[in-house]
């Protein structure tokens, strides 16, 4: 990459973002560059592992709630008491689902529900700790 190539490069990205790597390059515009392509490099590297362990975590999960609270429906027991987030994550998944023409079975919903909704269980915050895992954990 030239000089020039990347300054037309770095007008039409964001100023904010590249204004970043510039500043950790001295104000060496190539560099910032190079740095910010070797970022995404790497990000898309890390995508893979990223959806592995996504995956991976909500399938233990959702197995988890299902034996905890004998029903694929576990989010809506009344013992699962989720938080307003959790409910609202549902909400949002169940609309993707209509607006996509998908039954919105339980297998269905779990797959539609994003990473943050699975992370936000593990959490003690909310108390999921004490009133899900403990619970659910007992017997492994």
């Amino acid at each position: 990459m030239d000089h020039a190539e990347a300054l037309r490069l770095r007008r039409v990205l964001s100023q904010a973002r590249i204004s970043e790597y510039a500043a950790a390059c001295g104000g060496d515009t190539t560099a910032a560059l190079r740095l910010f392509c070797w970022n995404t490099e790497i990000a898309s590297g890390l995508y893979g592992p990223l959806q592995h362990l996504e995956l991976a975590l909500r399938s233990v999960i959702d197995q988890q709630m299902r034996l905890l609270f004998e029903r694929a429906d576990w989010w809506e027991a009344p013992a699962a008491d989720l938080h307003f987030a959790a409910r609202q994550r549902i909400t949002e998944a169940r609309g993707q689902l209509r607006r996509q023409a998908i039954p919105t079975t339980a297998d269905e919903l779990v797959n539609e529900l994003p990473f943050g909704f699975w992370v936000g269980l593990l959490g003690s915050g909310n108390r999921y700790d004490q009133r899900l895992w403990r619970t659910a954990t007992v017997g492994w």
